[in-house]
């Protein structure tokens, strides 16, 4: 798609504001990208006064991408020298230009006022561990200190009688904490006012919203009842119920009666009229024939009592009071809490991720960081407008005062907003459009109403669906409007169908969904219907993805979790937690007995009982006992024993490196069928134990702790990340698929019933409107818990917003699929409306006779014709099978080799096929210096050599410098730059850290001093996260690459990777050492590429600190030339060294410690112990 569209091209005026919808699949970032592209160009203004705003750190990368895309393009076809100029001006720009999410945004402003922002000027945020373990402290901190406080210890031991226990008032402490915005906008009025106050206020949000508890018209539901009760007496004068429903209509017509007084005469006039089942009685009330002809009126009737019967009205006037006094408590020990977290935060410079956007939106009420920060931003862009919330439109308005001045173009899809519980605001978005409407018309309103994405089935099949599920919105419970999808025809007229996967459970014998899933996809792919890695299982919970596994492994289809959940609960974590417990504690029977079952040295269970009959007072020394008599206990022995003597040298990352590479661990797990994503779940243990380690003061043991907690608590945590590209089917929740899409999508699970909110004793939450909700004991803390009016009215509204997201989650998920969509669910004869398989279900009735629907109607279509597009109506039919059968097919992959292959004699020579070795940064630029010079350091380990030997210039010190103090510079300068030591602080740090001269102290402090003053030192502090001496891993073919990156800096979908040298840097040497460090560098860029599949650019600075003007910066692309021949050298290092074939570099000879004489000590043989080399 290069021609914009009609619709496109509208969204393309700069002189306006624009609120832009648009539909799945309507290419909106190619929108976003053209946009930022005109506004440069037409504009002519610099690229820093743009900002685009997107959701995730993904979708900027996309941006990004899209933009430097479209630029190549420009640059191609442009013949006029000044643009094409200024095109290529915008490409070295681009890789500065403000394309992120909104937190990494606020970052960028904090870190520019924040003086203003009363934070420490070298503030760091933390992630939420790190925010947890303070909030921890500073919640037993306040605790101690509200208990000793007369005044206020009664509210805390109120609440922990009213919560059910310290824990648990401890847990909703912490999560209260993060949505304090709301409270904090509240606390003043909750202090200040008095108890009647309080309940007047209550009151007041039930009659404001008393009319939302109605699902129609509250007058219109007492007259339908009316009549229906005349009918009822007319046709049986001598049934006993009819006068009391008479008395109790005419008192709902008393002009007098309360709302409260209403909901009570409701639920009286319900219990007589109705069943227990909300149903119209029969027995003693309405015929059933009148009954059967009032169908509707029972159906409304059965909704609205089941919504009355939940209120508690017995005695609302003191249910109020109650919660009036626990506001006041709950109020008091909160504050608290916040107030002493962000005392201890402030004193250690920390801010949380909730912090970023509270102190941005404080900061923005300075009349002058808003005056710069509107002379800095001139077009502001937002993506994915539908999840942004009050506190982020409150970050911008102000720099573009109110839409008064610069430019608001705003982009997103109502249809599409799925992250309520993340705080995200639909209403935003319509009040946004209010206020361009109100300022530039309304015909800067626009739709993308086509779809690039769907086939003209699932289009029709998508309006079909949620044109009846949308209709009859109301906006004040967050339902949106139904946009109908324009086929967009790109006359590929492909093959589409949508299926209908249903395990009928009625039957005695079913197929399994994830048997009938395994199925269709043998079929899918056998018939090359779809590519592997063109298929998603999309599950609204990842709860579902167990079940799904096992299947595909028993099936042996290839399958990626992409953020699968519970990364602590995988074998893998449970197993290398069981080592490590072992190492710290050798009595630890279970820990050992669990270990040696595991992969790490799979002993089966006959081996371990015979392990019961040896003597020893545990299962290790058993073990030690077998040794005489099994030659393989012995080598188990003497690698668990090697392992636990290094466990004293406190060396975490090096202990889990030696533990993987000395047993067969990854050798097992590489022939899994999900080895990939195995593989990535290792390289993410090994950073959780990195960071967990960086924070200082932690040990092993202190490791062992966290990785059990973490197993025990932390299910959320999503496994790594694995490349999109791998070839295999996607499994990912909905939620995660947003923004995707796939050729083939299942949508799992569908009759698993909503988990809607209700509204629970010793629960609190907290909005911004009704303030705390969590319910009450009436007179004393072991009766039933009640919630106030308000409270109950919340619950209702909370419910109908939730089931709205819920049918636009079902929208997102079927507008992911471009040609096969397959709906599957269990049927046991009792489908819930609260599901997806309910709501097809009610746009589809047929469905529950497992029978063929036809549907048939029209649909719009869009085409190009010549260089413009047409709309046309066409008729169209489509066909929804379903299938309760699997058929008994396999899965056949296309290169899969047939089992009657005749074998070959290969004579040529064997070469060493071992895999997983572990080759790092330094080996790699020494191997491209020099092979021989690889051969003799790494192979024959004359790493030593340097001793006897004259020195040269590769050595990192000065001219007057022994290796030793140049090396013992370097040692320093890094450990000051690794730990970010304060200026005034460094020369004692280096003082009581290393036992040097006093020279090379000053040497190593004047050193970091000039750089801490450096342009080069302020640029990068604005800039991403940061993270120091950063340990990385990648895979390669069959080995590890490894390495410790100096300096890392993630900022959105770049990456800054900075290597500082101490090395005597001058004109003649300059190039030659660039030349040599540029390797080590191109290694490193290859791996941040391979870990972080966001990333699109990577720009390496090397930082000669003797000498900063000489500093070195370039940046790599993912797609650069110089990557690839990177991983060709790669390779001829891997075969170099399995074939153990070195040929010389004499380029590089006069500067290697290796060369004497003239010659190189491998033909030299200068020493008899090196004879053989």
């Amino acid at each position: 798609m290069t021609t914009l569209t009609t619709y496109q091209q509208k969204a393309l005026r700069l002189d306006k504001h624009i609120a832009l919808t648009a539909n799945a699949g309507s290419g909106k970032t190619f929108v976003l990208a053209q946009r930022f592209l005109k506004i440069i160009l037409d504009e002519k203004i610099p690229i820093k006064k743009i900002v685009a705003i997107t959701f995730t750190d993904k979708a900027a990368g996309e941006l990004y991408n899209k933009i430097s895309k479209q630029i190549e393009t420009e640059l191609i076809g442009e013949v006029d020298l000044s643009k094409k100029y200024r095109l290529k001006k915008i490409r070295e720009q681009l890789v500065s230009a403000n394309i992120s999410t909104i937190h990494s945004f606020c970052l960028n402003v904090l870190k520019e006022f924040a003086p203003e922002a009363n934070l420490d000027a070298s503030f760091l945020p933390i992630d939420k561990e790190s925010s947890n373990e303070i909030l921890d402290l500073a919640v037993e901190e306040s605790f101690q200190e509200i208990i000793i406080d007369s005044e206020n210890s009664s509210s805390l031991k109120n609440c922990v009688r009213i919560i059910g226990s310290k824990s648990n008032l401890i847990k909703q402490l912490k999560l209260l904490v993060n949505k304090r915005r709301s409270f904090l906008k509240m606390k003043s009025d909750f202090l200040e006012k008095s108890i009647q106050e309080l309940n007047d206020y209550q009151k007041s949000l039930f009659d404001k919203y008393y009319d939302s508890i109605f699902l129609h018209d509250e007058n219109t539901l007492v007259k339908r009842i009316s009549v229906f009760n005349y009918d009822v007496a007319s046709s049986n004068p001598k049934n006993k119920y009819s006068d009391q429903i008479s008395e109790l209509l005419e008192r709902l017509d008393q002009q007098s009666l309360t709302k409260i007084g209403r909901l009570q005469t409701y639920q009286e006039l319900f219990k007589v009229m109705l069943t227990g089942k909300f149903q119209i009685r029969q027995q003693g009330y309405a015929p059933k024939e009148l009954i059967e002809s009032h169908l509707e009126l029972n159906e409304i009737l059965s909704e609205q009592a089941s919504i009355i019967s939940k209120f508690d009205l017995a005695n609302p006037e003191v249910v109020i009071e109650n919660y009036s006094r626990f506001i006041k408590d709950i109020t008091i020990v909160l504050d608290s809490v916040i107030s002493k977290y962000s005392l201890m935060k402030k004193e250690k410079g920390f801010i949380d991720f909730e912090d970023i956007l509270l102190f941005t939106e404080k900061v923005l009420e300075h009349e002058e960081v808003i005056q710069k920060l509107k002379e800095k931003y001139s077009y502001i862009m937002i993506d994915e407008f539908q999840d942004t919330n009050e506190i982020q439109i409150n970050i911008f308005l102000p720099i573009l005062e109110n839409l008064n001045k610069g430019n608001l173009f705003v982009v997103g899809d109502e249809k599409q907003s799925i992250y309520m519980f993340r705080e995200a605001e639909i209403g935003i978005f319509n009040e946004t459009k209010k206020m361009i409407s109100e300022i530039d018309g309304k015909e800067n309103l626009l739709n993308l109403p086509h779809s690039f994405r769907l086939s003209k089935e699932i289009a029709f099949f998508s309006n079909q669906l949620f044109s009846n599920l949308f209709r009859n919105y109301d906006s004040s419970f967050n339902e949106v409007q139904y946009n109908e999808l324009v086929f967009f025809d790109k006359g590929e007229n492909p093959n589409s169908k949508i299926e209908v996967l249903v395990s009928n459970q009625t039957e005695e014998e079913f197929y399994t969904q994830p048997e009938l899933i395994c199925s269709k996809i043998a079929e899918l792919i056998n018939e090359k219907k779809v590519e592997l890695n063109q298929i998603a299982i999309l599950c609204r919970k990842r709860i579902d993805f167990t079940e799904l596994e096992k299947e595909l492994i028993k099936e042996q289809i290839p399958y990626t979790i992409i953020g699968g959940r519970g990364f602590y609960q995988r074998q893998l974590v449970l197993d290398l937690y069981n080592y490590l417990a072992f190492l710290i504690n050798q009595n630890n029977d279970a820990a050992l007995l669990a270990v040696l079952r595991s992969p790490f040295y799979s002993i089966d269970d006959s081996q371990i009982f015979l392990l019961s009959f040896q003597k020893g007072n545990n299962l290790f020394e058993k073990l030690k006992a077998s040794a005489s008599i099994n030659s393989d206990m012995e080598k188990v022995i003497a690698i668990l024993q090697d392992h636990i003597d290094f466990v004293s040298q406190n060396r975490l990352s090096e202990l889990l490196r030696k533990i993987f590479n000395d047993t067969a661990y990854t050798s097992v797990i590489i022939n899994r069928i999900n080895s990939k994503q195995e593989l990535a779940n290792i390289d993410k243990l090994f950073e959780v134990a990195q960071s967990y380690i960086n924070q200082g003061f932690r040990s092993l043991y202190d490791f062992v702790n966290y990785l059990n907690e973490s197993i025990q608590l932390s299910e959320d945590e999503g496994q790594a990340e694995v490349s999109a590209s791998e070839n295999s089917i996607k499994i990912m929740t909905i939620h995660q698929s947003k923004g995707l899409e796939f050729d083939a999508v299942f949508l799992y699970n569908l009759q698993t019933k909503f988990n809607l909110t209700n509204v629970k004793a010793k629960d609190i939450d907290f909005d911004k409107e009704f303030g705390f909700i969590s319910k009450i004991p009436l007179d004393n803390y072991f009766e039933e818990y009640k919630s106030p009016i308000n409270i109950s009215v919340y619950g209702n509204i909370i419910k109908r917003k939730e089931v709205a997201e819920q049918k636009r989650l079902l929208y997102v998920a079927v507008t992911r699929a471009a040609k096969y969509l397959f709906l599957c669910y269990d049927d046991n004869g009792k489908i819930s409306e609260d599901s997806f398989a309910g709501m097809l279900k009610s746009v589809f009735p047929s469905l529950s006779s497992f029978s063929h629907i036809k549907l048939d109607g029209s649909l719009k279509k869009m085409f190009k014709k010549n260089e413009s597009f047409e709309e046309v109506d066409i008729p169209i039919s489509i066909d929804l099978e379903t299938y309760t059968k699997a058929e008994d097919q396999k899965l056949i992959l296309s290169g899969e080799k047939s089992l009657e292959n005749k074998f070959e004699i290969n004579t040529e020579k064997l070469i060493d096929k071992s895999k997983g070795e572990v080759i790092t940064a330094s080996q790699y630029a020494v191997y491209r210096n020099c092979p021989v010079k690889y051969q003799l350091i790494y192979e024959l380990g004359i790493n030593e050599i340097s001793e006897m030997l004259p020195s040269k210039v590769n050595y990192e010190y000065y001219d007057n410098d022994t290796p030793q103090t140049g090396s013992e510079r370097g040692t320093i300068v890094h450990h000051l730059l690794a730990y970010e030591t304060l200026k005034e602080n460094l020369k004692q740090t280096a003082e009581s850290k290393f036992k040097s001269s006093d020279f090379v102290i000053e040497e190593s402090v004047r050193l970091v001093e000039n750089y801490y003053s450096s342009e080069i030192y302020n640029s990068l502090l604005k800039s991403g996260n940061h993270y120091n001496e950063y340990e990385i891993y990648s895979e390669f073919e069959d080995i590890y690459l490894h390495g410790y990156i100096d300096k890392l800096i993630i900022d959105n979908s770049r990456g800054i990777l900075v290597d500082y040298k101490t090395d005597n840097i001058n004109e003649s040497n300059i190039i030659s050492k660039i030349e040599l460090y540029k390797n080590q560098l191109m290694f490193y860029a290859k791996m941040i590429f391979d870990r972080f599949p966001k990333i699109n650019d990577v720009e390496i600075k090397l930082i000669f600190l003797n000498d900063l003007t000489k500093s070195y910066s370039e940046v790599v692309k993912r797609d650069s030339n110089a990557l690839n021949e990177l991983e060709n050298n790669l390779k001829k290092l891997i075969h170099s060294v399995r074939e153990r074939k070195y040929n010389f570099n004499k380029l590089n000879c006069g500067n290697c410690q290796f060369f004497i004489n003239k010659k190189c000590i491998k033909e030299n043989q200068i020493n008899e112990k090196y004879s053989t080399v």
